[in-house]
């Protein structure tokens, strides 16, 4: 009987704790569940946002992928405009720079206006994305890029640095040992050399001739003959003498050496 009296007093002693303990919290609740509440709309949030992050990236790929096949510098900039910050943006930014470093170097020799803008155009494409901080290939392109437009325009030593940072800070990828010997063929004095001569150099357009576009059919040029004609006199024909028609018939065997007989008139006996 004893022990029913002990336990009845713990399960009191229970019952007056957690009693003591709910007074204590009911002032609480409300702020426990608005915790509680703001949690889930948060995980909610963060679930909505990621799935729109990820729409959005699977879809500035899918965009990127039809520039790549359409090959214009339009559908790039069409991605750099939609998708601003995601990846494939990035990678657009470097196509771009490639397509002016292209044409920066195809024009280097006709065209020194024209080659100096898209090369400085292609530093600004792979700066923007150097200044990105990427990874991987993506960081590797652009540093290279970069190292290769800064070659071009004749800044060697800057070109150096960025062959170099490209050789150590990708040493398993694919262009560390292009970047390598690149940066110590730079280094000779030939390379320098090379470049100085070649910035010393005026190169302009060429002019064309509004001659040259019309292919001049009609314009007649002088053909001098490979042996002058000799007359019987041994003095040079005039080249405005005319030849002989072909269709004229070629005078008779002797018709020119020898004279013509006259037949004598019978009032002449």
């Amino acid at each position: 009987m004893k022990n029913d009296r002990r336990h009845e007093l713990q399960e009191n002693d229970l019952v007056d704790s957690v009693g003591s303990m709910m007074d204590r919290v009911r002032p609480h609740v409300r702020t426990f569940l608005g915790i509680g509440v703001l949690g889930l709309l948060l995980i909610a949030s963060g679930i909505l946002i990621s799935s729109r992050t990820r729409t959005t990236r699977e879809a500035a790929w899918e965009s990127f992928l039809a520039a790549l096949s359409q090959g214009t510098p339009e559908a790039f900039e069409e991605v750099l405009v939609r998708y601003p910050d995601s990846p494939a943006a990035g990678w657009s930014r470097v196509v771009l720079g490639d397509i002016a470093l292209t044409e920066g170097t195809n024009s280097a020799f006709s065209n020194r206006e024209k080659s100096q803008e898209r090369l400085r155009t292609a530093v600004e494409l792979y700066s923007q994305v150097v200044a990105e901080r990427p990874q991987g290939m993506l960081a590797e392109r652009a540093v290279f890029g970069l190292a290769k437009s800064r070659e071009s325009l004749g800044e060697i030593d800057e070109a150096i640095r960025g062959y170099q940072a490209v050789s150590t800070d990708f040493p398993s990828g694919a262009l560390a040992s292009l970047s390598a010997r690149r940066a110590d063929s730079l280094k000779g004095d030939d390379a320098k050399n090379w470049y100085e001569w070649f910035a010393a150099q005026e190169v302009a357009p060429p002019v064309t001739s509004p001659l040259d576009e019309t292919a001049p059919a009609a314009i007649e040029t002088e053909v001098i003959p490979s042996e002058p004609a000799i007359s019987e006199e041994g003095s040079e024909k005039p080249l405005s003498q005319k030849a002989p028609d072909s269709d004229e018939t070629p005078p008779a065997d002797g018709a020119i050496d020898k004279p013509t007989e006259q037949t004598p008139s019978p009032d002449a006996k």
